[in-house]
């Protein structure tokens, strides 16, 4: 049986902030966690420098490595 969870997230940290402590959960029960960010925050944002180097520094905090950074 795959364990996997796939994460949605509208913009760049909502899935830290929204679902962080699932994911750390999961990833301790053995589960693989895929995120998908489905915005780059660019309205959310005053500048959308770095934004992507932030998010895979907000993943890694959690456990979880890039497997694609759309860039």
């Amino acid at each position: 049986m795959n364990k996997r969870i796939v994460v949605f997230a509208p913009h760049p940290d909502d899935e830290t902030l929204g679902t962080g402590g699932t994911i750390v959960r999961k990833l301790n029960e053995g589960y693989e966690v895929v995120i998908v960010v489905l915005t780059d925050g660019r309205y959310a944002f005053s500048t959308v420098l770095g934004v992507n180097a932030r998010a895979i520094q907000a993943c890694a905090g959690l456990g979880v490595q890039p497997a694609h950074t759309g860039d």
